[in-house]
């Protein structure tokens, strides 16, 4: 399962294994509109999903590769054929990037084509570009480390060791990583000037989803059963929600509005609306 919200903050992308893709307006709590995607998502893993700005096409990571979807003329495109864990669309709109085992792919938005393949050792997953679209922050799991690609020069950077990363995300400034290490219970914070990491411990917890609100005050992890919050201030948990466990593997099966302090993650035939500010849960049905 993955979940994106739209830039606006006004809709709710679901992507569930086998399933359709649903559009859920998540002010008014109502399924909009379903694509239907079934056919090519039959006995198919989907690890992410992201939209591009003007919310006219999806893309989808997938064990097949990556598929877009035009949301207008409902038109579906396989751009690769590779096993794609993590994707993410560029701040201006124009590339869409997306991890695979050992290299990135870079697309062109305008025509769905494949552009660029950016090499990099090791098993690929989640991955996060910067407000300012320069980097792109991706977790080599298989190598144990978060790689620094810069996207137009086509290269990694520098690379800074974390243990078993899965999930990523940035803060809205900028300054700050964090990252779910998948099989653990520590999930780590990044100071990107410095590259210093710090682990936090969430008990008997292990992390396989993050997400940050769009103040940049809080970080919020999932887990089997919880979400837990974090306060970027302190580094410290704050809360703990309960939330229904689903079985699910993607990289973004948690994602924050862009726009308010609400936090989405799912189950099965329903989304999950948490107010960060206020830690109450509460369940959309679709």
């Amino acid at each position: 399962m993955g979940i994106a919200i739209s830039r606006n903050g006004q809709l709710a992308y679901i992507a569930i294994n086998s399933w359709d893709i649903i559009v859920m307006n998540i002010e008014k709590k109502m399924v909009v509109e379903t694509l239907t995607v079934s056919d090519y998502l039959m006995g198919v893993i989907i690890y992410g999903i992201t939209a591009t700005p003007d919310e006219n096409i999806i893309y989808l990571a997938l064990d097949i590769g990556v598929l877009a979807i035009n949301v207008q003329t409902k038109a579906i495109v396989t751009i690769t054929s590779k096993e794609a864990m993590g994707i993410a669309v560029t701040p201006d709109g124009k590339f869409v990037l997306a991890s695979h085992e050992n290299e990135i792919s870079v697309i062109e938005i305008s025509t769905n084509r494949l552009v660029n393949e950016i090499n990099v050792v090791g098993t690929l997953v989640g991955l996060v570009i910067d407000p300012n679209g320069k980097f792109a922050y991706v977790a080599n799991f298989g190598a144990g480390k978060i790689v620094v690609v810069d996207i137009f020069l086509s290269k990694v950077v520098t690379e800074i060791d974390v243990n078993s990363p899965f999930a990523i995300a940035i803060t809205p400034n900028g300054k700050f990583i964090y990252t779910a290490n998948i099989s653990t219970n520590i999930v780590s914070a990044i100071d990107i000037a410095t590259k210093s990491v710090m682990s936090i411990s969430l008990g008997t917890e292990q992390p396989d989803g993050v997400a940050i609100t769009s103040d940049g005050k809080f970080v919020c992890f999932r887990s089997e059963k919880n979400i837990l919050i974090i306060d970027i201030n302190t580094n410290k948990i704050v809360s703990t929600i309960n939330v229904d466990p689903y079985a699910f593997l993607s990289s973004n099966k948690i994602a924050a509005s862009p726009n308010s302090n609400f936090v989405y993650t799912g189950r099965e035939k329903s989304l999950i609306e948490i107010n960060v500010d206020e830690k109450i849960p509460s369940i959309i049905s679709f």
